[in-house]
């Protein structure tokens, strides 16, 4: 998964992030407070598709975060059957921009 990410990364001229989930230390995606755009979250959505255990994922405070780019996350991550049986935590606390759409996903 970590080189599904570095390859979406250069794919979509998005700069890696600096953190132990990309890096795969972690089945925790925790990135509150770093306020990710839609582009952001292309390579989290490719190695999405591609992992065996997420814990959780923690996008508080991405304000600028939409439906466009977090139904496609979600859709991702639930439809890996050994990730949504693992996956404890969810937050999508601050993300204002979410609308009905990942509601929707989300049932």
């Amino acid at each position: 998964p970590q080189r599904v990410y570095l390859h979406a990364c250069h794919s979509y001229g998005v700069v890696p992030l600096a953190n132990r989930f990309v890096t795969g230390h972690t089945a925790k995606l925790r990135v509150q407070g770093l306020n990710l755009e839609d582009r952001d979250m292309r390579p989290l959505i490719a190695m999405a598709e591609h992992l065996e255990e997420l814990e959780e994922v923690d996008l508080r405070g991405s304000s600028r975060l939409t439906a466009a780019s977090l139904v496609p996350f979600i859709k991702a991550i639930s439809e890996t059957n050994d990730v949504s049986s693992h996956m404890v935590r969810l937050s999508l606390n601050g993300c204002s921009r979410a609308g009905a759409g990942v509601v929707a996903a989300l049932q």
